[in-house]
């Protein structure tokens, strides 16, 4: 509980502290991709509830992962037609995901724990409350591996302790960190997973009001779960540490 658990852009007092931790922690990647999203309303409106369901890519579980979906969807070419009527069983088996992953959505990502969430939406529930230090904040949390070969993305409904309009909210995202706006319904512009690879920022749009709750949110973030959301923290951690000695 005493190692801090940064994303610099959002949690920077973590980091400022006297003397300096020995030992830091990084995020989960898809906590990364909704803190900094997440993070900048909060301290405008003050979080009171989260409820998040992730899209996370099939790089997330390793190499593995990748060459088992690039392996199934070779097994399966030219039998898209049949997979209506397809006897489940049949199909190439994922050791890594667990299920069949070309063509199909799997909602569990690591073990099941007490209570019926997995050890990654026990990680994707616990770890907001530490990085906005919020311990008591209601959060739900629904992990699916999806066959996309990089970049997740997460759906994030946020209540907030104030009325905090769609325009207010793209206005505070516009000048986000590590945050790029991509929402603009008019034009057909949103965020997605794979248009997020190789960036340094997360993808966020689809900016909605939930009807008959002027103080709730609803939005999408999309963020490269091998850059942003592991490698760049880090160094966007030491960089902190670096100008603030």
């Amino acid at each position: 509980p005493d190692v801090p658990l940064s994303i610099p852009e959002v949690n920077p007092e973590a980091l400022e502290v006297s003397p300096p931790p020995r030992v830091i922690a990084v995020p989960n990647c898809t906590t990364i991709a909704a803190m900094l999203a997440i993070g900048p309303l909060h301290r405008a409106a003050g979080l009171r509830s989260l409820v998040m369901s992730s899209y996370q890519s099939v790089s997330g579980a390793g190499m593995k992962g990748t060459r088992e979906l690039a392996e199934q969807i070779e097994k399966l070419h030219g039998q898209e037609e049949t997979l209506g009527d397809a006897d489940f069983d049949s199909l190439p088996f994922g050791e890594v995901v667990g299920k069949t992953i070309a063509y199909n959505v799997v909602p569990k990502i690591g073990p099941f724990e007490p209570g019926g969430y997995t050890d990654e939406e026990a990680k994707m529930m616990a770890e907001p409350r530490k990085i906005l230090g919020l311990p008591d904040l209601p959060v739900v949390a629904t992990s699916v591996r999806v066959p996309v070969p990089v970049g997740h993305g997460v759906s994030l409904v946020a209540g907030f302790s104030r009325p905090i309009g769609v325009d207010e909210a793209r206005e505070i995202l516009r000048g986000a960190q590590s945050v790029e706006l991509r929402d603009d319904p008019e034009h057909d512009v949103y965020p997605s997973p794979l248009e997020s690879a190789g960036l340094d920022v997360a993808l966020v749009g689809r900016v909605r009001q939930v009807e008959h709750d002027p103080s709730a949110l609803v939005l999408f973030s999309c963020a490269d779960n091998l850059r942003l959301g592991a490698a760049l923290d880090a160094v966007h951690v030491a960089e902190h540490l670096f100008v603030s000695r």
